[in-house]
């Protein structure tokens, strides 16, 4: 069955065979999509170890940190102005600093987002009984089942997690969420499913 499904003006094939799934990514990906994966391969051993509990985007953790400094460094320039206290000038000192780095780290990671859309190429995953398989233009490499920790279905990709670093990820649009959970129903690998 060949089935095509149409993104922003790009064709997007997958191919069923049997039991073996094609899909031809030639779509764009949007900043949304490669910002969480950025955020996934940081936070890959925790993500592993089950200790995140909500897969978000990289520079949205940022930002937060951000927030979160600016809020304590005038909770702490009050206490300041209130005793006089140069111990807490530092420590307004501090939270500037920290504002500073989380912003210049949001500009770091948008830029990083942009890099990765510029060289955004197209990818074939072949899903079979065996393996699943990432074909680019500059790598190829494969997963098998037995070295999947689980299947990460986030808010813009599903990732395919490797149980060690050996392995690399293996990520889709959410765009294939419907086709994949059909499929991993198929070869009795649904249990391998986690929704964040």
């Amino acid at each position: 069955m060949l089935k095509s499904l149409i993104f922003k003006d790009k064709i997007v094939l997958i191919n069923v065979v049997g039991d073996n799934m094609k899909i031809e990514v030639k779509e764009k990906k949007c900043a949304e999509y490669y910002d969480e994966l950025l955020f996934i391969q940081s936070n890959y051993k925790k993500i592993l170890n089950n200790k995140i509990k909500k897969v978000s985007r990289m520079t949205m953790s940022f930002v937060k940190y951000a927030v979160l400094s600016i809020i304590f460094f005038c909770l702490t320039l009050l206490l300041y102005l209130k005793t006089k206290d140069n111990f807490y000038f530092i420590i307004c000192g501090v939270y500037i600093l920290l504002v500073i780095c989380s912003l210049y780290l949001v500009l770091i990671t948008k830029k990083r987002v942009k890099e990765l859309m510029t060289n955004d190429e197209d990818t074939i995953i072949n899903i079979n009984t065996k393996n699943i398989e990432h074909k680019s233009t500059n790598s190829i490499f494969k997963i098998s089942w037995e070295d999947m920790a689980f299947v990460l279905i986030n808010k813009y990709s599903i990732c395919f997690i490797p149980k060690t670093t050996k392995n690399s990820l293996v990520c889709v649009p959410i765009s294939y969420k419907e086709d994949i959970i059909k499929l991993l129903k198929k070869y009795k690998k649904d249990k391998l499913i986690r929704e964040k």
